[in-house]
């Protein structure tokens, strides 16, 4: 059965990726607190954005993409549900991002550090115990030893947060800021993409 508007909790897709499209800064926040490392100047450029490489192949569809002022590029995903391929997934979103950021003639140096995040509701698997877990790629042979290849994984794992972190309901009486709010941003939105069909903009 489908929730009315008010209903809606920031863990479902629509409330998640307009809530975060509307807001850089609370997204920027939110990766703040899940990565060792502060961000800098901080733009959305995509929201629900679709990618496919060749008509044969599967496409995806990036909840929230954006990059920093470093050219690094992020992917932020709401996981409402359990997902066993998640890993493989997680590294497909890896290559769509990666034949996206270079270019051809362009050198393998170019690529700039690409970062997927997937917040998710539901239990991962039995062995994420931790609320966060970041991978990059190491050495077998010798732990101390990275790739260095610039790409992160990270999968916050919102099941076993306290109880209280976990409640995404908005609390009694409050209420996005007006310009801030999913029905404004995604209004202004329209009247920007219609204000630009008709040659006004």
């Amino acid at each position: 059965m489908s929730k009315s508007y008010d209903e809606l909790e920031f863990t479902d897709n629509f409330m998640f990726v307009k809530v975060l499209d509307c807001n850089p800064d609370l997204c920027r926040e939110i990766l703040e607190l899940v990565l060792p490392f502060k961000i800098g100047h901080f733009e959305v450029i995509g929201y629900e954005s679709t990618r496919q490489s060749m008509y044969e192949s599967k496409g995806i569809r990036f909840d929230i993409y954006a990059k920093d002022e470093a050219q690094t590029h992020y992917d932020v995903e709401m996981q409402a549900d359990p997902d066993p391929d998640i890993a493989k997934r997680s590294r497909y979103y890896h290559s769509m991002m990666d034949m996206e950021l270079l270019q051809k003639g362009k050198r393998y140096s170019e690529l700039k550090k690409s970062i997927v995040v997937f917040i998710c509701k539901e239990k991962i698997a039995d062995e994420y115990t931790r609320p966060v877990y970041t991978f990059l790629y190491q050495s077998q042979e010798d732990p101390a030893v990275y790739l260095n290849d610039e790409t992160w994984t990270v999968f916050v794992n919102l099941n076993v947060l306290p109880k209280p972190a976990l409640s995404p309901r908005r609390p009694a009486g409050w209420a996005f800021p007006s310009q801030h709010s999913p029905r404004a941003c995604t209004a202004s939105r329209t009247a920007s993409a219609s204000s630009f069909s008709d040659g006004r903009a």
